[in-house]
């Protein structure tokens, strides 16, 4: 990761961190590790329209049955 995306995310991460959204102090039923994911989602998300350049998220794709 290039010295500027790396720039803003971190300041992406201190902003999240410091300021917690509402969204993720109303949820309940995940634990401190899916709060920690939703802080890092939000942050990752955050740092991208700020203008760094970071990979999207790969998500699995699964072969439909039948």
């Amino acid at each position: 990761m290039a010295k500027k995306q790396s720039i803003k995310l971190t300041e992406a991460m201190r902003e999240v961190h410091e300021n917690i959204p509402s969204t993720v102090r109303r949820v309940k039923h995940f634990g401190a590790g899916g709060k920690e994911a939703m802080l890092r989602a939000i942050a990752f998300s955050k740092a991208r329209k700020a203008g760094a350049k970071l990979p999207l998220r790969h998500t699995i794709k699964r072969k439909a049955r039948g």
